[in-house]
């Protein structure tokens, strides 16, 4: 398999793993991952395989740096193409949804996080961001609790203490049109999934908040830039 960064993987190794501190991914295997992906992409439009050297670079220390696996059986994060200032092809991370919370959870910011979706039928009362919410359903069927009204993410800091975000439905209506117009439609928010996805919704909600503790982190700073938003 013809890897047109093969050089770079070779002259830049021994310092992208001093990056590695935590050992949370082993870098031979990332790279692997890394040239595989950019050989099935080499048919694309894009084609990754012509994406910028400093590009590349700056992903593989971001894996190693923030312990994010490429691994597509662990779904916490993806990479893609897409052009620079410059104009210039270049390769991005893009954390998802799975990889927020590994990442938090790895760098101590949160011991657990759970999404809960409230329906109109439920019994629901929330006493602010950092305290226990009270939340109790009426039924197992969601066509018994009647309608989606919003929901929230619960988070578990490291220290114990409690962090609730919160989205209501309109904004979570919101974000799913324009996942369905930016996608063409084909995308899960247009689907029996929608559901799920508001759930992934509020997880990416309450990584904001996550990410602003791990900037206190200065080693994670630049890499955590080099990804995407939450």
């Amino acid at each position: 398999m013809n890897n047109p960064f093969h050089q770079l993987f070779i002259k830049y190794f021994s310092q992208l793993n001093t990056k590695n501190l935590h050992g949370f991914v082993d870098l031979n295997d990332e790279i692997a991952h890394l040239k595989n992906f950019i050989w099935k992409d080499r048919q694309s439009p894009f084609n990754l395989s012509k994406c910028q050297e400093y590009s590349v670079y700056e992903v593989l220390k971001a894996i190693a740096t923030l312990g994010i696996s490429i691994d597509p059986a662990k779904k916490l994060a993806y990479l893609a193409g897409e052009y620079d200032h410059n104009q210039q092809p270049v390769l991005r991370l893009y954390i998802g949804y799975r990889g927020e919370i590994a990442l938090a959870t790895q760098f101590n910011v949160i011991r657990s996080a759970t999404a809960n979706l409230v329906y109109e039928n439920d019994i629901f009362k929330s006493f602010g961001a950092s305290q226990e919410i009270e939340h109790s359903i009426t039924s197992l069927s969601t066509a018994q609790r009647g309608n989606c009204t919003g929901g929230y993410c619960r988070s578990v800091l490291a220290s114990g203490e409690i962090l609730n975000s919160f989205i209501s439905i309109e904004e979570l209506d919101e974000i799913a049109r324009n996942q369905i117009e930016n996608m063409q439609g084909n995308t899960p928010w247009n689907s029996i999934w929608c559901h799920e996805m508001y759930r992934v919704a509020l997880y990416r909600r309450a990584a904001k908040d996550w990410r602003q503790r791990l900037y206190s982190h200065p080693e994670l700073t630049k890499p955590l830039l080099y990804t995407d938003a939450a």
